[in-house]
C-alpha cells in the first residue's frame, strides 16, 4: 500500500462509489422515479468529476475549524435530509429535482460498504453535504456541496476530523471532489 494518495487513487475510489450509488437501484422492482434519479445522478457526477488534493496539516493544532457539525448518516431520517439538500441545491433541471430526491434517499447504510453520507449541520439546518469514501486509508470526499457562508478549506478538515474520530485512518492527501457553493 502506498503512503501518499494519488489522482488514480481517487479516481478508482470515484469509480467504485458512483457503481455502488447505481446498485442501490439494482433490485428486482426499481422505482420508475428512482430509475429517472440515477440518470440524474451520472449528469452531475460527469459535471463535477475534478478532483483535487487537500493536504493534511502541519500542526493540527492550527487546523482551521468548520463552522459545520458534521455528522454521519446513520438513520433515515439524516438519508432523507442528506437527499432533500442534495437535490435541492444539485445543478440539475427543477423538473429533475424530485427524481434525484427520490433516488438518493433510497439509498442503504451500510458501515461495510466504504462509502458513508455526511451532512453539515449549522444548528439544525442541513448547510452542507457529501460522501465519504475510503479504500485501504485513501480517503476522497466527494458530492461535497456547501453554502457559499461556508469555506470549504476549514470544512473539508472538519469531515476529517469526523471520520477519523470514528477509528479510521487517513493516507494524506485526502482527496476532495467538490460539487459547488451554494445560495
Amino acid at each position: 500500500m502506498s503512503n501518499t494518495t494519488t489522482l488514480s487513487d481517487a479516481e478508482q475510489i470515484q469509480q467504485l462509489k458512483n457503481q455502488w450509488m447505481l446498485s442501490q437501484i439494482d433490485v428486482d422492482f426499481p422505482t420508475r422515479e428512482s430509475q429517472l434519479g440515477s440518470a440524474c445522478y451520472l449528469d452531475v457526477m460527469e459535471q463535477n468529476s475534478a478532483i483535487m488534493a487537500f493536504e493534511g496539516p502541519t500542526d493540527p493544532a492550527l487546523t482551521p475549524k468548520g463552522k459545520l457539525n458534521w455528522l454521519k448518516v446513520d438513520f433515515h431520517k439524516l438519508t432523507v435530509l442528506f437527499s432533500q439538500f442534495y437535490a435541492s441545491h444539485s445543478a440539475v433541471a427543477e423538473a429533475s429535482r424530485d427524481y434525484l430526491q427520490e433516488f438518493l434517499a433510497q439509498i442503504i447504510l451500510d458501515d461495510n460498504s466504504g462509502h458513508s453520507l455526511w451532512v453539515g449541520l449549522s444548528d439544525s439546518a442541513v448547510s452542507g453535504c457529501c460522501i465519504v469514501s475510503e479504500k485501504n486509508q485513501h480517503l476522497l470526499i466527494s458530492d461535497l456541496l456547501l453554502n457559499t457562508e461556508y469555506d470549504l478549506a476549514q470544512e473539508v478538515p472538519s469531515i476529517i476530523t469526523g471520520y477519523t474520530a470514528m477509528g479510521h485512518g487517513v493516507t494524506w492527501p485526502v482527496m476532495v471532489c467538490p460539487i459547488s457553493h451554494i445560495e
